[in-house]
């Protein structure tokens, strides 16, 4: 497999409407789901990462491919798209894209004596993220690879140059969030390889907590 094609951002003025829109949320220390997508889109759908356990249920696991194909028919820049990777996994990004670090001496800071961190992220409250410029195909080659196979990180923020949808993937949630065009969400609710569930960012965030 090809690795893939990423640019990292340290420019976020593409990202600002982001940073944002989920930042005027967090401000009210409500704990909405606004805190975590933006507000300015027509719908919003969550999809279940994995079936609810039942001895009678043997639905599918969400499959993050066919959710980007479905995606791609809803954007006319799917070779412009941006995503956003937490910086906190217990995976090094850094070790595993070091190409994208190697004209950014700049950018580094030296903590301890010896060893150079990266502190160029994009920050929304409580959150630092690395920022990505890539094709939306791209995105699904994103992760870590050990004994040549790829073992696929969700980005935990996507979205795609001419801002026609936005997916969440908050680090704590058991669902993917997503915001688009009614179109888009009507199409994903009714796609019936995905357990899906209408919500608004006005509504309390504890309801996708893993666990719940």
């Amino acid at each position: 497999m090809k690795p893939p094609k990423l640019a990292l951002i340290t420019d976020f003025t593409e990202a600002d409407w982001v940073r944002t829109s989920l930042s005027q949320a967090a401000e009210r220390d409500e704990r909405f789901l606004a805190d975590v997508i933006p507000m300015s889109f027509e719908a919003y759908v969550s999809v279940r990462h994995q079936p609810k356990k039942s001895k009678n249920n043997f639905g599918e696991s969400l499959c993050f491919e066919k959710l980007t194909l479905l995606l791609m028919d809803h954007t006319e820049t799917e070779e412009e798209c941006f995503a956003a990777i937490w910086y906190g996994f217990g995976w090094s990004f850094e070790e595993e894209y070091p190409h994208l670090f190697h004209n950014m001496e700049k950018h580094f800071l030296r903590k301890f004596v010896g060893n150079r961190e990266f502190n160029k992220f994009f920050q929304i409250p409580n959150r630092d993220y690395y920022l990505l410029k890539s094709s939306l195909l791209d995105t699904l080659k994103i992760g870590e690879i050990v004994d040549n196979y790829l073992y696929y990180e969700p980005t935990n923020m996507l979205w795609p140059k001419d801002r026609r949808w936005f997916v969440a993937n908050e680090i704590d949630f058991h669902v993917t969030l997503i915001g688009g065009s009614k179109a888009l969400i009507d199409e994903i609710d009714s796609n019936h390889h995905f357990i899906t569930e209408r919500f608004t960012p006005g509504i309390w965030s504890d309801i996708y907590l893993s666990g719940y």
